[in-house]
């Protein structure tokens, strides 16, 4: 629901049909992200598309993603967030991007009304890997991938 201080992302803007910057590193500092290099072009006029992705990948934006299939100390690194935002022109002012959670996420809840200790939770048949379109944005379970088991947190 929100990002810790020291968070990265990826963002890259796009001048029409051209990139003006890719992947470009920005951490969170608390109260916004930041990244020293990065200035703005100087036709206020000139609208660009500015694309968003968390987690930071040094590779820039996975065009697939995977989750891990051993989720039992937690689920974070396989949560890919990914914000767009249309027609903005250069300004002193932050942009705020809003960031969709794109993969799928199941909360399983277990009432246990046994003796018996529950020690873990498996979920077959899922594919951990999808194709991301960030123009939507949105995943799609990547064809011809097997599907996997994955342990729950």
């Amino acid at each position: 629901m929100h990002f810790d201080t020291g968070d990265r992302i990826g963002l890259s803007i796009a001048k029409g049909s051209e990139t003006y910057v890719q992947n470009v590193l920005m951490t969170y500092d608390g109260t916004a992200f930041t990244a020293a290099d990065l200035l703005w072009y100087n036709d206020s006029n000139e609208k660009s598309t500015l694309t968003a992705y968390h987690p930071y990948s040094e590779q820039g934006m996975p065009a697939e993603f995977s989750v891990a299939t051993d989720q039992t100390s937690g689920g974070a690194s396989s949560d890919l967030l990914v914000a767009v935002k249309k027609e903005v022109t250069p300004s002193s002012a932050p942009v705020g991007m809003l960031f969709y959670h794109v993969m799928s996420q199941l909360t399983i809840v277990i009432s246990n009304s046994s003796s018996a200790a529950v020690t873990g939770v498996s979920v077959g048949g899922l594919v951990p890997t999808a194709e991301i379109d960030y123009s939507a944005p949105k995943a799609a379970a990547k064809s011809g991938v097997a599907a996997a088991e994955v342990k729950a947190c």
